[in-house]
């Protein structure tokens, strides 16, 4: 049973003076406005004094008051498993005079915790009275150490599953650490690796002068990686070249060396699983050029390295916690859908990906690199992928001599444009000069370019069947894929296009030929004729919109207006001098005077609704804020507005009003059919190019459903193309949405 004791008791007053030089209120001054818990128990384990934080504490965790003179051991399975079962030995070790700290895992129903519990002997004339607790929260500090130690884990593993070959060297280029990757090029043993010099162990005899000045050059420049090719000679597999990036951080704590890192061209790596020692592995992921990411088994992103904001624009709040799709260009979804399948099939297996993105300002981009599974490895349980920008490294020539001369035949044989493709994803790897010239594009910036890029979206799927199988390949040797294509300027050219298969010892390559311009009269009429069906298709779409449009004003005044109307006419009758005595005439005119405010609030709404577009007053931005804020308080998702680089200027009324009008169409689908929860409009220009972008969580549209060829969607295709624009519209894999982008040609005026 507890002994119970008053705190006015005197004889309670009298122990805390002989235990502590002053009264309790002075006590109750110094601790009671502390976050900390303080008490104090004698010598027979009796609480003698506690503050507020403690009494607070044990009322929340215990569901009881605490007493003076309580035995604390009742109290001690609050403050962790440990404690309660060691508390006597730490307060004996105490009492004989040591300072003693310990910090406890307080594991309670539905909560766990952390304290810092410090206890000190109670002093007074020379002798020992008792033992003081002061116990406070730590489990911010605590949890921030385990964040911070779950991230050299995910960094540790991004560097040791990369297929590149990450060396840490100090100045004089002496190894102090490498990446296992080197295992399958130079050593088996890297323990023995370490203490050697980089420049002796690669076999760089030819190019060991080059590597040696990139490596001076980057110690002077901290602020510029340097990168370069070179010649290397492996004792595993003889000659190979590496792709080299040099990263001076010797002056990053806690670095504080030269970072390089080696991709071995061509090659597979084969991921190593050896526990080494701690680096710091975090560092030297932000300062590398490569995207290495982190994503969960739906492709959610949980983690991208600080490239990903240089290399595509995107801060970390437009990705963290959304899908990777929501990056990569619609034409490569179903490419990435299998690749993600692939790899969760697939366990501590790097799988290759070669893949288009799209950046915050609408442009494409092509990056290639590894991806594995580590769903079930313990602390990272993710997908680490790594990936490098292809777009300006030098496509690998896949031809060997004898090939090169079947390419140089073929170009002799035709004086046309001609376009020369590797047969996967249809990279351009040769040009003639007839090509050049007639798309407007330099030989560097065409080679960097897919041939999609070249063709409107229409003959995407003709062009892409040419990657899919041999037999698609072969059914379409000889055969017209396209009559149209899209120069430099962004220019419609006019001409047939004839895909043919160039067999090679090693692939198969594609040739695309460009034939003469059409310029027949039989052509011109074609056009014509097209061009009259699209305007006469827009005009019946803008009519049937507006029928629509008058149809449900009319439902609207039927089936409120005048039901309200109806209601005020009850009101009033009930005024006439043979019916007012039975009603309080005050409350009938405050009845028919709400309605009629409720009459007001619904014409203003079908008024609004009438005149609700672009204000050129306040600019297309605020315009579809405007429209994206009433969409919020009328249902029941969030929206997100991205305005990029947009110059008003630089868009001419009509097109401010038609984004405005698509922007608005595609929301009413999204609420019909959607089912979402959130949606993200971005609308993003790069010089003359300007993109429309809207994307929703919702369920997804399949192929046979109403409204692919509803009137809501071809509104919006024609309004498009009566910009010459492109449309794409897309469901996102697994359902998880759609994507609709637009992409427009400005007229930009000259200076």
């Amino acid at each position: 049973m507890k002994a119970k004791f008053k705190e006015n008791d005197p004889a309670v007053i009298e122990q805390l003076k002989s235990l502590y030089p002053g009264e309790k209120d002075l006590l109750d001054a110094g601790f009671n406005n502390s976050d900390s818990m303080v008490w104090f128990i004698n010598r027979q384990y009796r609480i003698i004094y506690f503050n507020k934080a403690f009494e607070d504490y044990i009322l929340n965790k215990e569901g009881g008051s605490v007493q003076i003179g309580d035995f604390f051991g009742n109290y001690a399975h609050l403050f962790g498993k440990v404690f309660k079962d060691f508390w006597q030995n730490y307060c004996t070790k105490t009492l004989d005079g040591a300072y003693f700290s310990t910090s406890e895992t307080v594991e309670l129903p539905n909560e766990t915790f952390y304290l810092q519990i410090n206890l000190s002997t109670i002093v007074w004339q020379s002798r020992v009275r008792g033992v003081s607790f002061f116990a406070f929260d730590i489990s911010d500090q605590i949890n921030l150490q385990k964040q911070k130690d779950q991230q050299q884990l995910y960094f540790r593993q991004l560097i040791e599953r990369s297929s590149d070959i990450t060396t840490i060297l100090d100045e004089h280029g002496h190894i102090k650490y490498t990446s296992p990757a080197i295992k399958n090029y130079i050593h088996d043993d890297i323990d023995e690796l370490v203490g050697l010099n980089i420049f002796e162990i690669l076999g760089i005899e030819d190019d060991c002068d080059k590597f040696k000045e990139a490596f001076e050059n980057a110690k002077i420049s901290p602020e510029n990686a340097v990168q370069l090719k070179i010649r290397a000679k492996s004792p595993k597999v003889g000659e190979i070249w590496l792709l080299v990036l040099i990263t001076n951080l010797l002056d990053v704590k806690p670095i504080n060396a030269v970072v390089c890192t080696f991709r071995v061209i061509d090659s597979q790596f084969i991921l190593a699983e050896e526990e080494i020692d701690d680096f710091p592995y975090q560092s030297i992921i932000d300062f590398t050029s490569e995207l290495y990411l982190l994503v969960d088994k739906a492709g959610k992103f949980s983690y991208g390295s600080p490239s990903i904001k240089s290399y595509l624009g995107y801060d970390k709040e437009h990705y963290l916690g959304k899908s990777i799709f929501d990056l990569i260009h619609p034409d490569c979804w179903e490419y990435a859908h299998g690749k993600l399948e692939e790899i969760l099939t697939k366990q501590k297996e790097a799988v290759a990906i070669h893949v288009q993105l799209v950046d915050r300002y609408g442009m494409k981009k092509w990056i290639d690199g590894t991806a594995t599974n580590l769903l079930n490895v313990p602390g990272i349980e993710a997908i680490i992928g790594n990936f490098r920008d292809v777009g300006e490294q030098l496509l690998i020539d896949k031809t060997e001599e004898t090939q090169i001369r079947i390419l140089q035949q073929y170009f002799l044989q035709h004086t046309g444009p001609i376009l020369i493709c590797e047969p996967d994803f249809l990279r351009i790897i040769q040009i003639n000069e007839a090509a050049l010239q007639y798309f407007g594009f330099d030989e560097i910036e065409l080679r960097n370019k897919s041939a999609l890029d070249l063709f409107p979206s229409e003959y995407h799927a003709n062009l892409q069947s040419l990657t899919t199988s041999e037999s698609n390949a072969s059914n379409l040797h000889g055969k017209i894929i396209a009559h149209r294509q899209i120069s430099k300027t962004s220019k419609v050219l006019m001409a047939d296009v004839v895909a043919s298969v160039i067999k090679t010892e090693k692939c198969d390559l594609v040739a695309l030929t460009i034939r003469e311009k059409l310029a027949d009269s039989r052509t011109a009429n074609h056009l014509i004729h097209s061009k009259i069906n699209n305007d006469i298709s827009v005009l019946k779409a803008t009519m049937e919109a507006q029928e629509n449009e008058r149809i449900e004003i009319g439902k609207e005044l039927h089936d409120n207006v005048a039901q309200l109307i109806s209601t005020i006419s009850l009101y009033l009758g009930c005024l006439r001098e043979d019916e007012v005595e039975k009603y309080n005439s005050e409350d009938i005119l405050d009845k028919a005077g709400e309605t009629a405010q409720q009459i007001l609030k619904e014409i203003r709404k079908v008024s609004h609704s009438l005149i609700k577009t672009y204000s050129e007053e306040v600019g297309l931005k605020l315009s579809i804020e405007d429209l994206l804020e009433s969409v919020e308080v009328m249902n029941t998702f969030t929206t997100q507005l991205d305005y990029i680089n947009v110059v008003d200027t630089d868009l001419s009324h009509d097109l401010k009003i038609n984004i405005y009008r698509i922007i608005q169409e595609q929301i009413n689908n999204i609420i019909k059919h959607a089912k979402a929860t959130h949606i993200t409009v971005r609308l993003t220009q790069a010089a003359s190019i300007l993109t429309l972008q809207i994307i929703d969580d919702g369920v997804g549209i399949s192929k046979d459903t109403d409204f692919l060829h509803g009137i809501g969607l071809k509104n919006i295709r024609n309004r498009v193309q009566l910009y010459n624009g492109e449309l794409i519209f897309k469901t996102r894999p697994n359902d998880t949405g759609c994507m609709l982008m637009a992409t427009f040609k400005l007229h930009m005026k000259q200076d």
